[in-house]
């Protein structure tokens, strides 16, 4: 159900994307290796079996993309593949020896940056060296994000030995003169072939990162641009609003802000794209994502077993998601940490059982209660405060910050249960807000939780 432009213009505000609660910005700076390890003894303190969730930060591109927010080390020099990837191992072996217990892999995923800048060989040696050290479960799901202009048959083959079913593509836009604005030039032959031969030889799932918003885009260009995306047929799409934020991300101030659609004409591009994409077989997830019905992300959905998490949303549960590399953020459960930013910074980590840490943040139980309350609304649309909880007075007041949204038939509140209607999923950020102690006292950008 597309809301109307009153609506949008309502609710057209700056809100977190809830990868993690409470959001990024109120972590704590400085965050000590202590505080960590005397929270993960506190946690973890037996010797039960840890199935984890592994995401590996690979921040190199060759180029620049002027619209990007990632962590990124933008250099054409491949002799610095082999000095990260050691420190990727020896990162990964200080966190096996203080859980000191049975692990197993139930997930991985390689973000960038450009994954594929690493040769097929390199990136061999990382997966042989990784599952050297861990078990994988029998229930896995492993995926990457590829670049198509340098991705080749070598790294498709190399991730099959290792089990990669699902590929992700920075799609973007379809459209030549918008891929050359933003600095992301590639055919739709670059990108079909790497779909086909990825499906070619046993990849299960595709994704499409697009991005709405982008200067120089309208509702007919996107329009055009998603006829080339039903040719390619992806399972899944994330479809993004771009965030001009040149403030934080000194490249984007490459785009000239007056080209931006904004407001209602950049309401109107989302509004016919999603139109198209509901009218095309894919199925709103909220949260700016979409899967045919024959993915299991979708299949996920509907059994009542999505999860969410810094990789967005995913069909596997796990009790750790350990992020290794720059930049890269954990979350263990009852607090999270995200290691140093600075490539320079993450590369001084020279010594075992030593972290370079940025931020961190432990969390109280108010945060734990709120935090579950939103990965229901993100994952089921739904949500009660019968099965978790919260003080009357903090209760009392997410309510009435609820009202604004069931007066608009954005959610249905009955028996203190929130049910998130068909036209609410659109707003579903901004529903989870209603629930975030933090931003209701301190505005926060939603590109913020980049990492």
């Amino acid at each position: 159900m597309i809301p109307s432009d009153e609506l949008f213009l309502k609710y057209d505000l700056p809100v977190p994307r809830y990868t993690s609660y409470p959001p990024y910005p109120f972590w704590k700076k400085d965050f000590s290796q202590n505080e960590f390890l005397n929270n993960f003894h506190l946690n973890f303190s037996n010797k039960q079996e840890l199935e984890i969730s592994l995401y590996i930060h690979l921040p190199f591109c060759e180029s620049l993309c002027y619209f990007c927010g990632c962590n990124k080390v933008i250099t054409k020099n491949h002799e610095l593949e082999m000095p990260y990837i050691k420190k990727l191992l020896l990162e990964f072996d200080n966190y096996l020896a203080i859980m000191n217990r049975p692990v197993k892999l139930k997930e991985l995923h390689l973000g960038g940056g450009t994954p594929t800048f690493f040769s097929p060989s390199n990136l061999k040696y990382l997966f042989s060296e990784i599952f050297k050290r861990i078990e994988v479960s029998d229930n896995h799901d492993f995926s990457i994000e590829v670049h198509p202009k340098v991705t080749n048959k070598e790294h498709f083959m190399v991730l099959r030995e290792f089990s990669f079913d699902r590929v992700s593509i920075g799609v973007q836009d379809f459209n030549k003169d918008i891929q050359k604005i933003i600095g992301r030039e590639q055919s739709f032959k670059d990108i079909e072939f790497c779909i086909s031969y990825a499906r070619n030889i046993g990849f299960k799932s595709v994704n499409f990162d697009l991005i709405y918003g982008l200067p120089g885009q309208t509702s007919d260009t996107v329009l055009n641009s998603l006829q080339n995306v039903y040719k390619l047929n992806p399972d899944r799409i994330a479809f993004y609003s771009y965030a001009h934020v040149p403030q934080l991300k000194p490249s984007q101030n490459k785009l000239n802000k007056t080209f931006l659609p904004a407001g209602k004409e950049k309401y109107l591009i989302y509004k016919t794209a999603f139109d198209s994409l509901t009218n095309n077989n894919y199925f709103s997830l909220g949260f700016d994502h979409f899967a045919l019905k024959t993915d299991s992300l979708y299949l996920s959905a509907i059994q009542g077993k999505l999860h969410r998490n810094f990789m967005g949303f995913t069909t596997q549960q796990s009790s750790v998601l350990l992020g290794i590399g720059v930049s890269a953020i954990s979350d263990f459960g009852l607090f999270y940490v995200q290691n140093k930013k600075s490539f320079s910074d993450y590369m001084e980590m020279t010594k075992k059982e030593v972290f370079n840490f940025e931020s961190g943040y432990i969390m109280n139980e108010n945060d734990l209660v709120i935090k579950q309350h939103i990965l229901n609304l993100a994952c089921y649309h739904k949500t009660s405060f019968n099965e978790f909880p919260l003080n009357n007075n903090l209760k009392l007041q997410i309510i009435k910050n609820l009202k604004t949204y069931e007066f608009d038939n954005l959610i249905h509140v009955s028996n203190d249960t929130i049910q998130v209607t068909e036209l609410g999923l659109t707003f579903l950020r901004n529903i989870c807000s209603a629930f975030d102690q933090y931003t209701q006292v301190k505005k926060v950008i939603s590109y913020s939780q980049s990492i």
